[in-house]
This record gives structure tokens, sequence and C-alpha cells, in this order.
């Protein structure tokens, strides 16, 4: 048998406990494992801190959805205190996945736990950015969560990156992006209540994430080979390889929380411009590494070449309206360059595990990522770097 380093033991080891973790199903109503679970005496439970003397009479199960979570949307009919609340009749559940696979990768890095604590404790500050929610818990161990919020197909319009962004919807983004910002640039609470936050320095899955980005990358140009540009492929190995030294350079200051995932499936549309969905990476960093996310996997790549500096100065002016002193335009360009990188990390992680997401969203969003790194010509900002 191959001798394995003491890292290797160590990452084999964690590995191995949230797999138990992951697939045993403990016991804790209050977080549900299946859609079976969603009935209107645990509704009940549930919204009975938010209104006092509510009861959900009776409950049906509208839309499921199954991918990086359990999806599900329904109808509810309240007793008269929930009524004179207003408590909206629809409301939308996310749960943990229905995939083992999936679940373990949800425990792996914790995300249940991130979404949840960012619900409970962030949202409030940007309340008109995020989904009002009624009720976010994680169990301590395991895929095990719940997520109970407001129905957003009936009070706005949720895409895909397979659908198109104009340039007015990709400004929403950026001002709403750039709100999230600044209401935490350098914020002394990340040296307080917010230190949960991870960053590249406290990151407990770094060896973790070595051996996943290796994986990823060998099964995602075997498969995915037809939309990636030669030289990207040539290069992976020397992204993979160069990839904690980004990471350190993108840990420098000035730190802000940041989404995480910020491509255009989270999010939604509505009169009141682009809201904030699924923040199960959420971090702090460099803000440009959401505005790069974005401009790089949800755009159309002519929207983008067309419109990239546009919306990287809407940005910059954005946070200097709130106060904010950020970096000039020359800097915030080669964070955008290299910030490229993690978006491609992203995806090939996405496109290897297969259960995340859709065939033709993973297609869409590696190919425009890959393109990116060509014409932003990234390869050569991180050489330099």
């Amino acid at each position: 048998m191959m001798d394995l380093p003491v890292s290797g033991f160590r990452v084999m080891r964690q590995a191995a406990f949230v797999l138990i973790a992951s697939l045993v199903h403990w016991n804790d109503r209050l977080n549900p494992l299946h859609t079976a679970s969603i009935t209107s005496d645990w509704l009940t439970e549930v919204l009975w801190p938010f209104v006092p003397g509510v009861q959900v009479i009776s409950v049906r199960h509208l839309d499921k959805m199954f991918g990086t979570t359990t999806h599900l949307r329904v109808e509810l009919e309240y007793n008269t205190a929930g009524i004179e609340a207003g408590l909206p009749q629809t409301m939308y559940l996310k749960l943990a996945p229905r995939e083992p696979a999936t679940r373990v990768f949800i425990s792996l890095f914790n995300l249940a736990h991130h979404e949840t604590r960012f619900y409970n404790e962030i949202a409030p500050q940007v309340s008109g950015i995020v989904p009002r929610t009624f009720y976010a818990t994680a169990a301590r161990r395991g895929p095990r969560f719940a997520l109970l919020m407001e129905d957003l197909q009936t009070t706005g319009q949720i895409k895909d990156v397979t659908h198109p962004c104009s340039f007015e919807e990709a400004c929403a983004v950026v001002k709403s992006l750039a709100t999230v910002h600044s209401a935490f640039w350098n914020s002394p609470r990340f040296e307080d209540d917010l230190d949960w936050l991870i960053t590249f320095r406290t990151d407990p899955n770094v060896r973790l994430n070595r051996l996943m980005r290796r994986w990823a990358l060998k099964k995602t140009l075997a498969t995915y080979s037809d939309i990636i540009p030669a030289e990207v492929r040539q290069e992976g190995a020397y992204i993979n390889r160069k990839y904690d030294d980004l990471e350190r350079y993108w840990g420098q200051p000035p730190e802000t929380l940041i989404h995480g995932d910020p491509h255009i499936g989270n999010m939604y549309f509505s009169d009141h411009g682009a809201g904030l969905l699924d923040w199960q990476v959420v971090r702090r960093g460099q803000g440009m590494r959401d505005i790069s996310y974005f401009l790089v996997s949800s755009l159309p790549i002519e929207t983008r070449l067309a419109h990239q500096e546009d919306l990287i100065n809407l940005y910059l002016d954005h946070l200097r309206g709130a106060g904010i002193a950020p970096p000039d335009f020359q800097q915030a360009w080669e964070q955008y360059r290299l910030h490229t990188f993690y978006t491609w990390i992203a995806q090939i992680v996405t496109a290897a595990a297969g259960t995340l997401q859709q065939e033709r969203i993973v297609r869409t969003g590696l190919s425009r990522t890959a393109q990116a790194i060509v014409d932003l010509d990234s390869l050569e900002a991180l050489r330099a770097m």
C-alpha cells in the first residue's frame, strides 16, 4: 500500500468523519432531512416564535427541485393569528440535498451552517437585498438544515446562467453587491462577532481543497475539453500549483463580506433591483472577487466584453458614494483578471461533481469562464503576480 503523508491521513480522517455524519439520519425534528417532514405541525412550530399564536391549518407541497440543496414551495392555510400577521400564502424552503454525495459535499465545507448563520446574524443589515426569512437553522453535524423564506416566484424573477442577462440587469447586480460590500468594508466585526467568516488564513479545508482541485481538473478536462480553450487546458495544472499564492494575494486588504458564489442563478430581480440568494459560501475577502465571479460566469461573452469596464467603474463609484475609499480602477482591473481563477476553480469543481448543477448550466458557466481567462490574459497576470 502506498504511504500517505501525515496531511493526507488528516484529510482522509476528516472526510471519513464527515461521511458518517452526512449519511447517518440523526434524529433532529427541527432539521428535516426529507420534504415529507414538512407538515402543518412542523410549520406551526417553526413559525410560532415569529408570530405567537399562529397555527398552520393545512400545507400543500407545490414545486420540488433537487440539486446542491432540496428546494420546496408550499402553500399554507393559517388561523386568524397568521392571517392578521400577514404571513404569505406561499413560502419557499431549502433543505438538505437528496444525493448522498452532495450531502457529503455540504457537510465537508459546512455550507449549511454558514448560510443559516448569515441569515440569522448578518442579513438584517442588508435586508433590502436578501429574501425575507422566517426560520433558519442547521444541525451541528451533517447536512441537515432548514431555511424558510418568502416565495420569490411571487415577488421577483429568478434566472440561471443560460438565460440572457442585460446590461441593465448587470448594473442592478453590481449595485447590490456594492451595497453589501460597503456595509462591511474593513468591518471591526471581523475580529469580533463575525470572526467565524472564513478566509484563506483560517480555512480548515486548505489541504482538502488542494486534493479537490487536482481531482476536479482531471475529471473536467476529460469531460468538457471541447469547450475549454487549449491555452487553459494546457495551463490547468499550473493554475492549481499557483492557487495558494493567489489566495494570499486575494487576502490582501481591504477586506469585506463577500457572497462567494454570485452567479445569476443565486439572484432574483424585482422592481426594486437585484437581490442575492444562496449564501452558503459567504466569507470575507476582496470585493472584486464577487464582481469578477458575476461578470465572468453570468454575462454572455459579448456583453461582458462590451461593458466590463463600465460595470467595474459603476462598482467603484457606488462604493465611493457610500463613503468608501476603494482601490483605483487599475488595481480593481488587476484584481478582476486574477479573481477569474477563483471562478474557474468553482466551475471545474461544479463540473466534476456532477450533482451540483444541470449540465446545460455547467457547460455555459465553464465555457464563459475559460474564455474570460483568455480574453483578460489572466495567465500573464498570474505569471507576473
